[in-house]
């Protein structure tokens, strides 16, 4: 294949698996494919179509409608961060 990358070519063997209906094993056989390597290159195609790059998540900031000097600084957090898990980051 010339013009690609070994990655478009392990990205397109990809998505032939996710169409194939055969289990990863088998379809990295056929195709001459070390199963770990399919493995990596599947990490990385989960990756790259994730959205989720590096780590991080979109962080969205909204203000709490209140003028700075209305806010009792002791008793009010200035950041607070909601994770799905329920957990609830604040910072004072």
């Amino acid at each position: 294949m010339q013009g690609t990358t070994k990655r478009d070519e392990m990205f397109a063997l990809i998505e032939e698996w996710k169409n194939s209906g055969k289990t990863q094993k088998q379809f990295s056989r056929e195709q001459g494919i070390k199963y770990s390597k399919f493995l990596y290159w599947k990490k990385k195609y989960q990756k790259s179509t994730s959205g989720w790059n590096n780590g991080f998540l979109p962080l969205e900031v909204v203000t709490s409608g209140e003028n700075d000097h209305t806010i009792d600084k002791t008793n009010q957090p200035r950041v607070e961060v909601e994770f799905s898990s329920g957990i609830t980051f604040r910072i004072y």
